[in-house]
């Protein structure tokens, strides 16, 4: 699918749907506890099923109604599944069920698409199971393209790489449940802040940890506990592609489903956006207010802290009046494409002034023209170039949008209700 952008004036009112991430961990932490948890306002996306589909496989029994499920958890013991879990194109999914599968005895399964086989970070999770005498296969190692897990984690002292956020998360989640305490020793410690958000859910759901910053993580295990209910907040990363198309386009918005006290990551990005000179202010009735009020100023920003924003920040810079240098991102090129040369292609190809570094980009201002340009099978590129294309001169084709499903499903709806000239075609 692809569509036709002309240049545009966005403003009006948004409401942003929930978080990818949270929604995630809701339903992992609801598989593993004991009785029935309620989690409301899902995102509905291939990324959630994907989740769904492999904690049944595991033993979790899950009814769903709209964007309400109710799951009846394993009580920290889950199931043999007895055929392949296939995550699609999540990386969450993949991570946080290689944990679950740690946790049963017997070989588990698990493959994906492209990207999950090629592209995807696995190495340290799997060489901390071999170290505990699991026998474990990477996609590389089989012919059939699935990581392959058999035997059962032990609690103890482990050793990791942690430049991949998902994999010490998904760790922690692991150890919380095993029969005594374990001590993981991290090295090189990246995304904290979806640490964070992980350590959060393990806080409120009772589990012991004490942590030396981000390098040493005592876990005490034998984590219970009953069902719980919740609802999902909306998500900062969707909301930063409608306010991004605001700020390049000198328009306002306002911005609803927002959680001001969210601990998800890529709320950082509004202080960046700041930095840069927007006007983005949360009201008292909890709205987000955004404007352009003047000019937009580049910075250096090192954005390991929300590592999901290279992309819509890249464009953004483009719009600024003065250099913007971005680092510490060097792990986007193990995402859903190599964001960091995805998108230097893709604004080359839009007239952008920019350069690629090891960790990140540096863009200078550029008068962006429309082009053909492709989504790169990336959701967060996708919806950034989108946001290049309302701010560009002359109409853009952007190729292979299907993608925005994957954690913006209403993308292009919002986008049209708030003023981008956008045309559909297959």
């Amino acid at each position: 699918m692809r569509c036709t952008i002309k240049p545009s004036k966005i403003e009006g009112e948004v409401f942003i749907p929930s978080s990818k991430p949270e929604t995630l961990r809701a339903l992992a932490f609801a598989a593993m506890g004991s009785g029935t948890s309620t989690i409301e306002n899902i995102l509905i996306s291939p990324d959630i099923y994907s989740m769904l589909d492999g904690l049944i496989s595991f033993g979790a029994k899950i009814k769903q109604e709209g964007s309400t499920v109710e799951i009846e958890g394993v009580g920290g013991a889950p199931k043999l599944p007895n055929k392949v879990i296939d995550v699609g194109n999540s990386g969450v999914a993949l991570r946080f069920l290689m944990g679950f599968a740690a946790l049963v005895e017997g070989e588990v399964q698990i493959t994906g698409d492209e990207s999950i086989k090629t592209r995807r970070v696995v190495k340290p999770l799997l060489d901390v199971y071999k170290e505990q005498g699991m026998e474990v296969y990477s996609f590389d190692d089989t012919d059939a393209g699935v990581i392959s897990i058999k035997g059962k984690l032990k609690s103890g002292s482990m050793m990791i790489e942690g430049k991949e956020s998902q994999l010490v998360s998904s760790l922690l989640l692991s150890t919380a449940f095993l029969k005594g305490p374990s001590e993981i020793f991290v090295l090189n410690a990246g995304e904290k802040p979806f640490v964070d958000l992980t350590l959060h859910w393990l806080e409120v759901m009772g589990a012991g940890v004490f942590r030396e910053e981000y390098r040493v993580f005592e876990v005490d295990g034998n984590l219970s506990y009953e069902g719980f209910a919740m609802k999902i907040t909306g998500d900062f990363s969707s909301a930063l592609f409608p306010i991004a198309a605001a700020l390049v386009t000198e328009g306002k918005m306002r911005v609803f489903g927002l959680d001001e006290e969210s601990l998800q990551p890529d709320i950082k990005a509004l202080d960046i956006l700041r930095e840069m000179g927007a006007f983005v202010e949360f009201d008292d009735d909890g709205v987000l207010n955004v404007e352009y009020r003047d000019k937009l100023c580049g910075i250096e920003v090192d954005i390991n802290h929300c590592i999901d924003t290279l992309p819509i920040l890249a464009v953004v810079a483009c719009f600024a009046t003065s250099k913007t240098i971005i680092k510490g991102a060097e792990i986007t090129r193990y995402k859903e494409s190599n964001r960091i040369s995805s998108m230097l292609t893709q604004l080359l190809s839009m007239g952008a002034k920019i350069e690629e570094r090891l960790d990140g980009l540096v863009i200078y201002p550029s008068k962006l023209i429309g082009a053909c340009v492709y989504g790169e099978k990336d959701h967060r590129v996708a919806l950034s170039l989108m946001v290049a294309a309302a701010g560009a001169f002359d109409k853009t084709i952007i190729d292979g949008i299907e993608c925005l499903i994957k954690a913006y499903p209403t993308g292009i709806y919002d986008f049209i209700k708030i003023g981008m000239n956008l045309e559909l075609s297959v």
